[in-house]
């Protein structure tokens, strides 16, 4: 999947994975549910198969995962609605109190304008909606340079 990373339009090499489809060899995205249903087969999968990252909701919780970010090799928040703007909150606690090193991912429904904030509180992989072309949404990483706060 083509995705925006580091501010680069890059081949990403992750599959987000649905709750019915099977894990294979790869890097490999799972609802939190299932990653926690099927945790102690993931745990033990051999590193030459693939990592293993999580999807969750802007609501979730992150003292609920905490334990298990370790494990983790992307974080991936699905925003519904580009309204939503606890994913800023959840980013920055992610990156600042929680001290989380790999990718964080945001997919969903984003506004072009949100990108620059949504990577200074530390999200640097963008997967918007499928319809949208992200040769036109690249350049909204760097037109807005003027900043009103410090990050």
């Amino acid at each position: 999947m083509q995705v925006i990373k580091d501010s680069c339009i890059v081949e990403y090499p992750w599959s987000l994975l649905g709750e019915e489809t099977p894990l294979g060899k790869g890097n490999a995205a799972l609802s939190l549910a299932r990653y926690r249903a099927e945790k102690a087969t993931l745990l033990v999968r051999d590193s030459a198969a693939g990592r293993i990252g999580i999807v969750i909701n802007c609501d979730t919780s992150l003292a609920e995962i905490a334990d298990e970010l370790e494990a983790i090799s992307l974080v991936v928040f699905d925003c519904q609605l580009y309204t939503d703007g606890r994913v800023f909150s959840q980013v920055r606690l992610l990156r600042q109190q929680y001290g989380y090193p790999e990718d964080i991912m945001v997919i969903g429904d984003l506004l072009q304008d949100q990108l620059r904030s949504l990577e200074r509180c530390g999200v640097n992989v963008f997967w918007p909606r499928d319809s949208i072309d992200l040769t036109r949404v690249l350049p909204a990483l760097s037109e807005i340079t003027v900043r009103y706060q410090s990050s």
